[in-house]
């Protein structure tokens, strides 16, 4: 925008966000570790807040985060509702996801007398970390094959809890216990078709640009390198920083 323009005067760093600004922000389900099958659809489907909306040609759209969109996209696009199972299985009560936990929780009654079960999905070197029935290293490193191609991923993983421990605080319950892992999902979200030569204008004009993501830094070097601005010879010693750093 010129005024905003203007507004800044002399430009020297641009510090972007990488999703829906250098990225299409059209985001869909690529890869799914495992067979997807009804307790799966479950996960997604109570362990998220979005929607599904259809436009007068009876196009599906997403309604609420994208990513969770996307999920939920994915569960119809293998014939699962996340409608009919949202008023089936009852949520009790839920964590929202927080850059600080990098996971979401949800407590929800799977038609157990005396259990309930506690739902978490997030960034995968958090949930493998609070699972008992994988190999984290083999795991992760099939994470990173998606990340390396600019795809965000998310993991999924479940546990059954007394029925009683429903009213503790869900925080508490997730480090308190060990989780079994459900699988992981790798999400596409493409480039902007006009980023490139926005990126490449920048340069010319002697203006740096940085990435602010809370993605992983394997997918923020691919994006970066969509975009231009990862070049041969960038290493991510010298050309990142994390929050944690």
């Amino acid at each position: 925008k010129m005024h905003a323009c203007e507004t800044m005067g002399a430009t020297t760093v641009i510090c972007t966000d990488k999703t829906g600004t250098l990225t299409q922000n059209k985001m869909q389900v690529q890869y799914y570790s495992a067979t997807p099958d009804e307790n799966f659809a479950r996960e997604i489907a109570l362990n998220s807040t979005a929607l599904l909306e259809k436009d007068p040609d009876g196009e599906l759209s997403a309604v609420g985060n994208p990513t969770e969109g996307a999920l939920l996209l994915y569960l119809a696009a293998n014939n699962y509702s996340y409608e009919e199972l949202r008023l089936k299985y009852k949520v009790v009560k839920r964590l929202p996801f927080s850059t600080e936990r990098k996971y979401m929780a949800t407590i929800s009654d799977f038609d157990c007398p005396d259990k309930v079960t506690l739902l978490i999905k997030g960034a995968p070197e958090i949930i493998f970390g609070k699972c008992g029935n994988l190999d984290v290293e083999k795991e992760l490193a099939k994470v990173r094959e998606y990340q390396e191609k600019g795809m965000r991923s998310l993991a999924f993983a479940k546990i059954d809890i007394p029925l009683l421990d429903a009213d503790k605080e869900i925080a508490d319950l997730v480090n308190g216990n060990k989780f079994n892992y459900s699988g992981f999902v790798a999400i596409a979200d493409p480039i902007r078709h006009d980023v490139p030569a926005a990126m490449q204008q920048c340069t010319d004009a002697g203006i740096a640009v940085k990435i602010v993501t809370g993605d992983t830094s394997l997918t923020a070097v691919e994006i970066a390198r969509q975009a231009g601005l990862w070049r041969e010879g960038d290493t991510l010693e010298k050309n990142h920083i994390t929050g944690t750093a």
